[in-house]
């Protein structure tokens, strides 16, 4: 894992990839800012849907993907090789 100065979670370069085909592309993208931590509100001002959105897409994620927290959306982001821990 690399380190990017920072010791911050950064979006691996083949993200995309290995996102399930079932998930849309902005459930992929949701899905990124979510394992960064960003909050509703905040992944909705960089994306520009509504707040509502954010959360059908969250929502979304966890019903395509079987998983139920945060956390679990973490861990197959990481194993799937979505992002990348630079620690």
């Amino acid at each position: 894992m690399k380190n990017s100065g920072r010791g911050a979670v950064v979006l691996a370069a083949t993200s995309c990839a290995s996102a399930p085909q079932s998930l849309m592309p902005r459930e992929r993208e949701t899905l990124k800012y979510i394992v960064l931590g960003q909050t509703n509100p905040r992944i909705s001002g960089t994306l520009s849907p509504s707040v509502k959105t954010v959360e059908w897409h969250r929502a979304n994620l966890m019903r395509k993907l079987d998983m139920h927290t945060i956390v679990d959306l973490v861990r197959y982001a990481l194993r799937d090789g979505l992002i990348e821990d630079n620690e």
